[in-house]
């Protein structure tokens, strides 16, 4: 059995003889809430003789849908992150999300495979930090860590999470600011995806790099396609050269940025416009979560268009659309703009767009 055999939770080791009752004490302790059980029943679920390990996508761009991952190939993506942490054996490891997802799951992975600690809390915005030897790695999505910057309180709680990567989706220049002006926070955006188990790049933030470059790991191949598709090669990880929906440029030095999603992809009088490129040009103009989409056209067939999530003022609606004709094309400018009062996102924090827009319409 190439597994290892043990896992250390909360400061208790559990041997395969005691995983054999886990799963009485998971189902008739009463006291235990859901989602405290769910991350037993993984844990039983790891250790059983199966050789794969069934996951949900997060359904941002999609219908949620599961897919099959092998064990050999999740211990591989851990070995990756714990060599490249330098991550040490009894030091603990946090988990805060929720654990049907990969990233929670591999937080798991990383303890049995790292000889780690797992202390957990609840998956929330709102974190309580497990009392425990020093946090050694976090894994957190970029609503959290929002949450935990209002306040001098999660501010400690960041500094003392160890390496603190945040995933889930793109990091708003606004969050890297704010981290960024803080010292103490060890944060790193990771880019990864279930297929490809987790982060195979990484950038951290408040080093050098200004432009959120992605580098990355060990072992990884990357190319793109004439469209400036990523695609991903993980032979370790059972990862074949994965062809994504992100459009990347990619660099000299091997590194890359994300400039779009082929999906979100806006054609407006036979003019190509990029979402996520628009979105950077104007993100020191609007403070609150906004996002550029198009919407169906009859004459443009789909006409750029900006929602803010928030109930914000005419006057400041026609105070943005007039800087923003001084800094974007006349195919780039949005000809609506539209106010929600909560997004719709996923339970990994992503936001849901087409969901989103559905509702922003509807209440227009």
């Amino acid at each position: 059995m190439i597994y290892p055999e043990t896992i250390k939770v909360n400061g208790s080791v559990f041997d395969r003889k005691l995983l054999s009752h886990l799963k009485n004490v998971v189902d008739e302790d009463n006291s235990m809430n859901l989602w405290e059980k769910e991350i037993y029943d993984f844990i039983l679920e790891w250790f059983s003789p199966n050789e794969s390990v069934l996951v949900q996508t997060s359904g941002s761009t999609g219908d949620p849908k599961i897919i099959e991952l092998k064990k050999v190939h999740m211990i591989e993506s851990a070995k990756a992150t714990i060599d490249f942490f330098g991550l040490e054996p009894d030091s603990s490891i946090w988990l805060c999300l929720p654990i049907k997802y990969i990233a929670a799951k591999m937080v798991v992975v990383r303890a049995i495979v790292g000889k780690m600690n797992l202390v957990y809390s609840k998956p929330s915005e709102d974190l309580i930090q497990p009392k425990s030897s020093p946090i050694s790695i976090t894994a957190m999505v970029q609503n959290q860590v929002n949450r935990l910057l209002n306040s001098e309180q999660g501010i400690d709680k960041l500094k003392n999470a160890g390496v603190l990567l945040i995933g889930g989706s793109s990091i708003s220049k606004s969050l890297e600011d704010r981290i960024n002006s803080i010292e103490g926070i060890n944060a790193w955006h990771s880019y990864g995806m279930t297929e490809t188990i987790t982060h195979i790049a990484l950038h951290r933030i408040g080093s050098n790099d200004k432009q959120g470059r992605f580098y990355p790991m060990a072992g990884i191949v990357i190319k793109s396609n004439n469209d400036n598709q990523l695609i991903i090669g993980a032979p370790s990880r059972g990862v074949e050269m994965l062809i994504t929906n992100d459009l990347v440029n990619i660099f000299n030095d091997g590194s890359f940025d994300i400039i779009g999603r082929k999906d979100n992809i806006i054609i407006t009088g036979g003019i190509k416009v990029i979402p996520e490129k628009v979105e950077g040009l104007i993100s020191d103009l609007i403070t609150s979560d906004y996002f550029i989409a198009g919407v169906e056209d009859d004459i443009l067939g789909k006409k750029v268009s900006l929602f803010i999530e928030d109930d914000i003022s005419d006057d400041l609606v026609s105070l943005i659309t007039n800087k923003l004709k001084n800094r974007l094309s006349k195919y780039e400018l949005p000809k609506n703009i539209y106010k929600g009062n909560n997004f719709v996102r996923t339970k990994t924090g992503k936001v849901n767009r087409s969901k989103t827009i559905e509702i922003c319409l509807k209440s227009s």
